[in-house]
């Protein structure tokens, strides 16, 4: 199988950014040991790389993969990923990739981790496969759905990319300029090609969002655009 590539990127794919320099063996033990509890019959919690986490748990037939930050889940009063309980509810598999700090997701260690499922066919066990992800969430479901071709995405407000040459325009994220988007499962709506269904919802009033979503547009990528309030 042909690897997602784009262009060779110049800069390093995972720099030292302030506030990401924690080993993850070294944050909050208990937390760990809670989530290896509740994937322990099932699935597990597994470190990918220095700075993210794989959380599976396995069902069947559908299977639900989505994108957090360590920090949120840890604030939250079940201390699990947001869609823990709905999968639970409607018996679904559940795949979270979970990053210590604003990684993006753009770390070598993921590219592997989705290089192998692809490689031991674990993502064709399932009958139905849904990427779920919510802005800088939403840029990592896009990106990393190449892994599943066939694969359904919902997508709310995504960024396509922080490639300056593309994305210039928005100077949100700035501390996230300074990792490579246009290495391995770099520019998010090519990512998407092979998708089954891609859903596209944002709010065409938040002008940034809007241009990101622009860059979408695809054959077969259905866009809602309700105004939030």
């Amino acid at each position: 199988m042909v690897r997602p590539n784009r262009l060779n990127c110049k800069m390093k794919p995972w720099v030292e950014v302030a506030g990401l320099n924690a080993p993850i063996e070294g944050i909050d033990p208990i937390w760990r040991r809670e989530m290896e509890a509740v994937a322990a019959d099932t699935g597990y919690l597994s470190a990918v790389g220095d700075r993210h986490w794989a959380f599976f748990n396995r069902n069947q037939p559908v299977l639900l993969v989505t994108f957090e930050v360590a920090a949120n889940i840890r604030t939250r009063k079940s201390r699990l990923p947001e869609h823990h309980a709905l999968a639970k509810a409607n018996g679904w598999s559940e795949l979270c990739l979970i990053a210590e700090g604003p990684t993006w997701w753009r770390d070598p260690a993921v590219y592997r981790y989705f290089d192998q499922l692809t490689d031991d066919a674990f993502l064709e066990d399932f009958d139905r496969v849904l990427f779920y992800g919510a802005g800088p969430g939403g840029y990592a479901a896009a990106a990393f759905s190449a892994a599943a071709p066939g694969a359904e995405v919902l997508l709310v407000n995504p960024r396509a990319t922080l490639d300056p040459t593309i994305a210039g325009w928005d100077h949100r994220h700035r501390h996230a300029r300074r990792f490579c988007f246009t290495d391995r499962y770099g520019f998010a709506p090519d990512m998407t090609e092979g998708a089954g269904r891609v859903w596209l919802i944002h709010d065409p009033q938040n002008r940034l969002d809007a241009m990101h979503a622009a860059l979408f547009q695809r054959p077969g990528h259905a866009a809602f655009r309700p105004p939030y309030r």
